[in-house]
């Protein structure tokens, strides 16, 4: 089976940053940010982030013009100006990123995606990227790094929260029933169901500018 990673970069010293990625080998990362800036922390930035990772071994690819969660079109937007995942899955901007994406894993790339936010739940790149690739692409293996340990500081706070995990935790966030004595077919319409609502909140609206993958 393949896989795929994910972190998020949030206020993180870059050495330290890197350290955690050579922690689970990866040799490539994606920046899916729509815009490669930061707001809080400029040693983000495209021109310094990837700079540092050439000099690190590691190919830093912009995609965030494919697969950013940023979009003003009124055609993937719902009535309240939220960005609706369910059709930004059928713009081919965004299937072409996830094309390129499975090229760069089946070619032996160890890649991450890379957003803003520390916590994978609060972002795109759980709720909208890994949504699509879980459903669509059964040999492919999600993990997302994050602090486990939340007292620690250390690199080994940093460990692998699996797509399932994440899918667990939204099921019981957002269903009346808690998905116990549910058979298969009724687990996947309610999952679909609790994605729709995480979308909701986490999604970026076009009229107020608030949402996931601001810039930050």
């Amino acid at each position: 089976m393949n896989q795929m990673y994910t972190i998020g970069h949030s206020t993180h010293d870059v050495n330290f940053f890197i350290e955690i990625l050579k922690k689970f080998n990866i040799n490539a990362l994606v920046d899916v940010r729509s815009m490669p800036y930061s707001n809080f922390s400029s040693q983000f930035n495209q021109e310094y982030i990837s700079k540092e990772l050439k000099q690190n071994g590691i190919y830093y690819i912009f995609m965030g013009d494919l697969l950013g969660a940023r979009y003003d079109s009124s055609k993937v937007l719902d009535e309240k100006g939220i960005v609706d995942f369910n059709k930004v899955f059928l713009e081919k901007t965004f299937l072409k990123g996830i094309e390129r994406l499975e090229d760069g894993i089946v070619k032996g790339f160890n890649l991450t995606l890379m957003c803003s936010e520390l916590n994978p739940f609060d972002c795109h790149r759980f709720g909208m990227i890994s949504q699509y690739l879980s459903l669509n692409n059964k040999n492919l293996q999600i993990n997302h790094i994050t602090k486990t340990i939340k007292e620690n500081s250390e690199l080994n706070a940093y460990n692998i929260i699996s797509q399932k995990e994440l899918e667990d935790h939204l099921l019981k966030k957002y269903l009346k029933n808690d998905g116990h004595n549910l058979q298969l077919y009724d687990i996947q319409d309610e999952l679909k169901e609790a994605y729709n609502f995480h979308n909701h909140k986490i999604g970026y609206n076009a009229i107020t500018k608030m949402g996931d993958d601001i810039g930050n």
